[in-house]
């Protein structure tokens, strides 16, 4: 064996040395880096969840007294509860044709002036059974009412 020989093995011992010292450096670098990942995760495993909102089933289970009432529609009422509010009813037929005749169409509701008070009146509406075409109850606007009350005051 030559001395170059030599030279280049006890470099490579020491080079042998130095990366197990590094190894050793790494591996308590590692240890300490993977105690404090397990402290970590035990510090967040040790608390409770903390919601800010109700996300239980039971919070709407008053929501019905909760709520605000409802208002009174503002729309058209059904025919059921404008039958309700008329004070009158009155059956209208046509001219030229017989009443055993005649057969009920529709019914029709309409504010009168009667005696100077508002009354509701149901008209009901009767016609032939081959009638292509039924009579209409004329409206008065509220215009003509103020001012047929004023002409007649």
């Amino acid at each position: 064996m030559t001395s170059e020989h030599l030279t280049t093995i006890s470099d490579l011992k020491a080079v042998i040395a130095q990366q197990a010292e590094r190894i050793k450096q790494l591996e308590t670098e590692l240890a300490a880096i993977k105690s404090l990942v397990e402290a970590k995760a035990d510090a967040k495993a040790a608390k409770k969840p903390s919601f800010t909102e109700n996300y239980s089933l039971g919070r709407n289970k008053n929501a019905k007294n909760n709520k605000k009432p409802k208002r009174k529609s503002t729309g058209r009422k059904p025919s059921a509860d404008k039958e309700k509010l008329a004070t009158k009813s009155e059956n209208i037929y046509p001219d030229d044709v017989s009443p055993h005749q005649c057969q009920r169409r529709r019914t029709q509701f309409v504010w009168r002036l009667v005696d100077g008070k508002a009354v509701y009146v149901a008209y009901h509406l009767f016609a032939p059974a081959d009638a292509s075409k039924i009579q209409r109850v004329r409206r008065l606007c509220l215009f003509y009412i103020l001012l047929f009350c004023t002409l007649s005051a």
